[in-house]
């Protein structure tokens, strides 16, 4: 089963009571290709985003979900899987495999 973690390429701050990621770009000498993206995390993400300082699955993240949000176990599922696709995508968090 794949395992999530935090990526050591991405800073988190918060900033004006909100967490804010921002994946750290390449360096390049042409400013017209610098881009820096940042994310804002809501409440459930921060949430998830806390779960991540260690390894965690996508079962014990939405385990997490529903005991803290009393929210479906179907909600809580779909919710975690767009959070880490979405976080994958920006190179804020990365999967680790385990070896059998």
């Amino acid at each position: 089963m794949a395992r999530f973690v935090r990526s050591p390429d991405v800073v988190a701050r918060r900033i004006a009571g909100e967490l804010v990621l921002v994946p750290i770009a390449t360096r390049t000498d042409n400013p017209l290709k610098r881009t820096a993206n940042f994310y804002v995390l809501n409440q459930t993400g921060e949430l998830l985003w806390q779960q991540l300082e260690n390894a965690a699955d996508a079962p014990d993240l939405t385990r997490h979900l529903i005991e803290q949000y009393e929210v479906d176990e179907d909600t809580a599922r779909g919710d975690v899987e767009q959070f880490l696709k979405e976080l994958a995508a920006c190179g804020a968090v990365e999967e680790i495999r385990e070896q059998t």
